[in-house]
């Protein structure tokens, strides 16, 4: 009996570790990601005149 309790807190601390770890995988992806958003942003932005109109006039207040 206490090697089948003993097994299932190893296995559950196994997954928590494993989920820590797909967790903080994720979290090291989150600044790429917004890189490779706001780059992909920034091209469709310089190609659009009337985006590139508009957003010079908020950036300058008026």
């Amino acid at each position: 009996m206490c090697a089948v309790l003993g097994s299932g807190q190893n296995g559950a601390r196994r997954v928590r570790r494993e989920a820590l770890l797909f967790f903080s995988e994720r979290a090291a992806l989150w600044p790429l990601q917004a890189k490779a958003f706001l780059f992909i942003h920034r091209v469709a932005e310089d190609k659009d005149p009337l985006w590139n109109e508009m957003n010079r006039a908020i950036k300058n207040g008026g």
